[in-house]
């Protein structure tokens, strides 16, 4: 079992600690710092962003050979921590504490410790994990947002847990099954860019994550929503459907069409995608068709017509009129000035 202790801040010294205990070095580039798990140990990486103001995020890209535990141990405020488990699943637990927290593919976690107890993170062995750990310097962050967050409910567990600038109390909150999350990060490309545009989209799609994530956090806490009980294998099967839909963009897709190629209902079907993205099947299949029908435009010298095609629409008005209401403009103009540019 390897037990790696982390025992310091900022962002920057957390990943310059795992590098340590895993007898390598880090990169350091902007704003960015990573650590490459060393053969020995498993493979993948470790990064971190430091987006200042108090707010930063470190992923997790890899997998252990032994079982493995990162103790944040370092005799501070440790940060509130929102975790979203992208793939696979991993343990928490605060170290004071027997309970251990499970979190499962497509789960988050928003965990504040005492005092100075900090948090542990337990990998099980050749375990391929992905996770996403956006942190909260509640000290810094709380004078960032003050007039913010002194006009919420004073009684929000979440919104006294990022005041709480002295970490007086544990905050716990395990939240529900969310492909959204995902999807969010799934819009993060992968290719190389520049140093400036890198932070940038990590950037925002951090916060577009923070946001999902309390967002949930108060559908689940306001007495007007009853919270469904998801299954895993129901979440994995809307991902998987919604995997088929970006393959399959350019065929005619309907509800019955994924009924039959996933076996599901189209009752159970639109309930999922209402609970998991607060739309329609249908609904869904239009906003991705248009999603693709804006990156064409963007990036290829298509008409009208053939962007309509290509996403699986015969008629050009009806692409126009759908493109419009979303986007407030006709693709065709859309498609004149961005030519021009």
């Amino acid at each position: 079992m390897y037990e790696f202790l982390v025992k310091s801040l900022p962002l920057k010294h957390v990943i310059r600690d795992i590098a340590e205990e895993l007898n390598t070095d880090y990169s350091s580039i902007s704003n960015f710092y990573r650590v490459d798990i060393p053969a020995a140990f498993g493979s993948g990486f470790i990064e971190g962003v430091d987006f200042e103001s108090g707010f930063g995020m470190i992923k997790y890209h890899c997998t252990f050979n032994k079982r493995t535990t990162i103790n944040f141990t370092f005799n501070l405020i440790h940060p509130l921590k929102f975790l979203y488990c992208y793939k696979n699943n991993f343990k928490h637990k605060f170290p004071e504490m027997e309970a251990i927290h499970s979190v499962q593919q497509y789960e988050s976690l928003i965990v504040g410790s005492k005092d100075q107890y900090g948090h542990v993170l337990i990998f099980e062995k050749d375990e391929a994990i992905r996770i996403t750990s956006l942190e909260i310097d509640r000290k810094r962050f709380s004078i960032k947002l003050r007039e913010i967050l002194d006009s919420e409910e004073s009684t929000n567990e979440l919104i006294k847990a990022v005041k709480d600038t002295r970490a007086k109390t544990h905050f716990y909150y395990k939240g529900k099954y969310s492909v959204e999350i995902a999807d969010i990060i799934d819009e993060v490309p992968l290719e190389e860019r520049s140093p400036l545009l890198n932070y940038l989209v990590h950037y925002g799609k951090s916060y577009e994550v923070l946001w999902k994530q309390i967002e949930n956090y108060y559908e689940d806490v306001s007495e007007k929503t009853i919270r469904h009980i998801l299954k895993k294998k129901d979440v994995e099967v809307v991902k998987r459907v919604c995997e088929y839909i970006a393959d399959h963009i350019n065929l005619p897709l309907t509800v019955n069409k994924l009924e039959s190629t996933f076996g599901f209902s189209s009752r159970k079907l639109q309930e999922l995608f209402n609970e998991l993205h607060n739309e329609s099947v249908n609904g869904y299949i239009q906003n991705q068709r248009l999603k693709a029908a804006m990156n064409y435009i963007v990036n290829s010298d298509m008409n009208v017509s053939e962007v309509a095609d290509a996403i699986g629409i015969s008629s050009k008005s009806y692409f126009s009129k759908i493109f419009k209401d979303k986007y407030g403009i006709s693709p065709s103009y859309y498609i004149k000035k961005s030519r021009e540019k």
